[in-house]
């Protein structure tokens, strides 16, 4: 059955920065959603409507991603992190809790950090607790890596059947609307993606720097950690491998931290099992846990 409760868009100056946020309005507790890298606000659409009918629900569109101002610089965290300060300041969000995926849980983690008394929780999903540059690769090969792939040129029927063939939904055209909206379209054919090459590449750079375990110490509010994992994964494969050596430090080094499991589930959780998703926040924070 298709959500009709559809939000508020909105956008709010911060240090001559437009940044673009979707209300989803609701009650009492305050909650911020942060998309991961090359993403935007929109991966939220499946998740927040349900989230509101709980709490109160925004979702921003980070620095360079979406329909936020897209300035040459400002892409490591200690920018990006005083970019989410200002912006909740600005909308006058008092103790969130902070609810990133992928990069965007690296961005809370490091905001938690940073802000001791101004979050209430965090909810890291399938990122925020993997250290790279710890594992004895070189940048070179985690910029080839990570490097996006081009779709410039791609038909978009053609790119709607990459869509088909990697995720389904009881909602397919939101879906579509949601993945697309991550590109500049024209024509029907793909003319580039939201967040530019060369700022996507400076973000790699920041996660490259990114020492998750050099901040654990820190983090004084409870952790929910929502990893993702598929049942047919390599047990020896290394990026597996690195994934796990990260979860179980962040399990044994954080104060307050909780470890919940999501089988059979690609990375991005929000899009492919959003009402799961939702449904267990909301059973986590009426249990108490982010009352520890």
């Amino acid at each position: 059955m298709k959500n009709t409760n559809n939000p508020i868009e909105k956008k709010v100056e911060i240090n001559s920065i437009q940044f673009y946020y979707r209300d989803w309005g609701g009650s009492g507790q305050e909650i911020v959603l942060l998309h991961g890298l090359a993403s935007n606000s929109r991966i939220w659409d499946l998740v927040a409507p349900i989230l509101s009918e709980n709490f109160r629900v925004i979702a921003l569109d980070q620095r360079g991603h979406g329909l936020t101002s897209k300035p040459l610089g400002g892409y490591d965290f200690n920018t990006v992190i005083n970019d989410l300060d200002g912006f909740l300041g600005k909308i006058n969000f008092n103790n969130p809790i902070i609810i990133g995926h992928s990069w965007g849980a690296m961005v809370a983690l490091s905001y938690a950090e940073k802000n001791i008394y101004k979050s209430k929780g965090l909810c890291l999903i399938d990122g925020g607790t993997t250290e790279i540059s710890s594992h004895g690769f070189k940048y070179y090969e985690i910029k080839k890596k990570y490097t996006p792939p081009n779709f410039i040129g791609t038909n978009l029927g053609d790119f709607k059947k990459r869509i088909y063939s990697k995720i389904k939904s009881s909602d397919q055209m939101l879906l579509e609307d949601i993945i697309l909206s991550n590109f500049d379209i024209k024509d029907n054919v793909i003319i580039g993606p939201k967040l530019t090459f060369d700022k996507h590449m400076k973000i790699i750079e920041s996660i490259w720097n990114y020492k998750p375990t050099e901040m654990y110490e820190n983090i004084k509010v409870p952790v929910l950690l929502i990893p993702a994992r598929q049942d047919n994964e390599n047990q020896f494969n290394s990026e597996k491998s690195i994934k796990l050596i990260g979860l179980d430090q962040a399990i044994n080094s954080l104060e307050i931290v909780k470890l919940i499991w999501f089988d059979d589930s690609i990375h991005d959780i929000p899009l492919q099992k959003p009402k799961l998703l939702a449904k267990q926040i909301i059973n986590e924070f009426k249990s108490g846990f982010f009352n520890l």
